[in-house]
């Protein structure tokens, strides 16, 4: 019993989650953009610069080309977490590189806010002309500006990457944006900050693709296009950014059917332990029984006193399943950082669930019982 109902509780808790994750507002439309990833071989392009040529001539080759309307590239995909960095906000000095407030941080081209649909609620977006040759910018979300600058505006002031002895340049904020889910599945830290590639050249890039048709029979021509730029050039995970991020839950799902396939055997078991245990606890008390009922005792109490004593033992053992629950889903929680180990609702439900088991395991051996006939059985004696 204990062992079903912290798997039972578990899986609710991580579908429950599963189904928040389907429900979060990306804050764009995924379904209309193709995505690819493509890595350079550092073998083969040594120098960041060739890193930053070549990405944007991939660029180059799909703008403006039948059925894209929008192209850009991204050091992450938009609707998953973005890696994390410390930064120093200019006029805000901390004590230590470990005092330093994170934020989410993410690597993209002029066209990414375009490709899914959102603009600026301040300020700018970036530009082609936001290049190494250019004075250092960076574009935040709404979320950072919201932490960062309470009550004023973000735009003009200047944040630097990394510890307090990073040597990287000050960035002049020119834009706020709004929040793209830079955090994913994470429920924690939603700020971000865009820098642009030309000034932060990646080895690793996604490929961004918005049309208005079908995205996927736009696939021959991102493969080709990248071919034509280098033919070695490896184009993996090519499908629609809808899909790759249903991927992500396709996890946590496996996750939660696993535990709930688990979960009912072992109730499936306890239920038939608890059948076999309160079975041969009538039979062995049938003496006992028969005298209660020539006595006069009601068939209503026989039948509560064996159904009770199935019931104390759903009582225990939902006690120890919760406490496995808590463990299980504290565990996960620090895995996945998305399953919440309090919810009153899933663990009414599989405390509901396992009485009600309880009670149809007990009343067989119950029923049989208050069946008892008082006559043949102290005619045995």
């Amino acid at each position: 019993v204990a062992l079903s109902a912290g798997l039972l509780t578990v899986a609710g808790l991580t579908a429950k989650d599963v189904m928040s994750l389907a429900r979060v507002d990306r804050g764009f439309d995924a379904k209309a953009v193709l995505t690819a990833r493509v890595s350079l071989d550092e073998g083969v392009y040594p120098a960041q610069e060739d890193w930053c040529r070549i990405d944007l001539e991939v660029v180059q080759g799909l703008r403006g080309k039948p059925g894209v309307r929008n192209v850009a590239l991204s050091s992450s995909l938009p609707g998953r977490a973005a890696s994390r960095s410390r930064l120093q906000l200019e006029g805000q000095p901390v004590e230590s590189s470990q005092a330093l407030p994170r934020s989410r941080l993410r690597v993209v081209t002029s066209e990414f806010f375009q490709v899914l649909g959102a603009g600026p609620v301040e300020g700018r977006v970036f530009s082609p002309s936001d290049n190494a040759e250019s004075p250092r910018v960076a574009v935040v979300n709404e979320s950072f500006a919201r932490r960062f600058f309470p009550g004023e505006s973000p735009v003009g002031r200047r944040v630097r990457l990394g510890d307090l002895d990073s040597d990287r340049p000050w960035r002049t904020i020119v834009g706020t944006v709004p929040d793209l889910n830079m955090n994913g599945a994470d429920r924690s830290g939603p700020e971000g900050i865009y820098v642009p590639l030309g000034q932060r050249p990646q080895q690793h890039v996604n490929v961004l693709l918005s049309t208005a048709s079908d995205p996927l029979a736009l696939s021959s021509l991102l493969r080709g296009t990248v071919a034509d730029v280098d033919a070695n050039l490896p184009v993996y995970n090519l499908g629609t950014l809808d899909t790759e991020l249903n991927r992500d839950a396709a996890g946590y799902w496996s996750i939660a059917a696993l535990l709930l396939a688990s979960g009912l055997s072992a109730l499936l078991m306890a239920g038939v332990g608890l059948f076999g245990v309160l079975a041969f606890s009538v039979s062995s008390r049938a003496r006992e029984m028969g005298i209660r009922v020539a006595m006069g005792a009601r068939a209503t109490s026989v039948l509560w006193m064996i159904l009770w004593s199935g019931l104390r033992q759903i009582g225990a053992g939902l006690l120890a399943g919760i406490v496995l629950a808590l463990g299980v889903s504290l565990a996960l929680q620090e895995m996945f950082q998305t399953t919440s180990p309090l919810d009153l609702r899933v663990y009414g439900a599989v405390a509901g669930i396992l009485t009600l088991g309880g009670i149809l395991a007990s009343l067989p051996p119950a029923m049989r019982a208050v069946r008892t006939d008082p006559a043949a059985t102290l005619r045995v004696e």
